[in-house]
């Protein structure tokens, strides 16, 4: 009867084991890039292509970009606590009339429940107040519309139209853009005070004329 024989076992040395091949390790799940970092990594590209001295890039990344980083960080930031105060306030409504109501027909606990109702109304009235106070929703529909009006000239800029549409070079079209970049940056400060802030401010005078100044050209 034939007898199979098997082959000896290789044992390693050492240093064959310590130069073996490691399993691969699992890959880490990536995080999840938030929309405002790849917009201002996609926007910081687009800069880095243009045909554009060195210095007119860094003016454009920290004056256009940063400025449009800001105000939607802001505007977002001012729309949560919007939200947030108004939610509290319609809750805290809803919530002190069926306090009320429960009070009415339980009356051995009525001073409990008044008391929470009272609570609860002070509560609904401060966030009313701290809402109107800070005006967040005027902030919000400020910063958002500032935020858009620089992201569309950025847009022009990139793509020579508009009011780039006859400059054949972007460097040619850089004094331009900067120019009505700083228009809207006036504008956003004039209506910051005027209309957010609620001081009703006048334009500011013409020392020459004694007169209000003319009001900024529009876009």
């Amino acid at each position: 009867m034939a007898t199979t024989t098997q082959p000896p076992a290789t044992t390693k040395t050492p240093s064959q084991a310590a130069n073996a091949p490691k399993p691969s390790a699992a890959p880490e799940p990536q995080r999840r890039e938030s929309w405002a970092k790849r917009n201002r990594r996609q926007n910081l590209e687009l800069i880095r292509h243009l045909p554009l001295p060195a210095p007119e890039k860094k003016l454009l990344e920290y004056r256009w970009l940063d400025e449009v980083d800001w105000t939607e960080r802001e505007a977002t930031r001012s729309l949560r606590f919007h939200h947030l105060l108004r939610v509290i306030a319609i809750v805290g409504g809803v919530a002190v009339s069926g306090l009320v109501g429960a009070g009415v027909v339980l009356q051995p606990s009525t001073n409990a429940v008044s008391l929470a109702a009272f609570v609860v109304s002070l509560i609904v009235t401060g966030s009313i107040a701290l809402d109107e106070y800070f005006r967040f929703g005027e902030k919000h529909r400020h910063l958002r519309l500032v935020t858009e009006l620089l992201r569309s000239e950025g847009a022009l800029f990139f793509a020579l139209t508009g009011p780039y549409a006859k400059s054949t070079a972007h460097a040619a079209a850089f004094p331009v853009f900067v120019e009505r970049v700083e228009r809207i940056a006036r504008k956003d400060v004039q209506d910051w005070v005027t209309d957010v802030i609620g001081t009703g401010a006048p334009p500011p005078m013409d020392r020459a004329k004694g007169q209000p100044s003319s009001p900024a050209p529009k876009r």
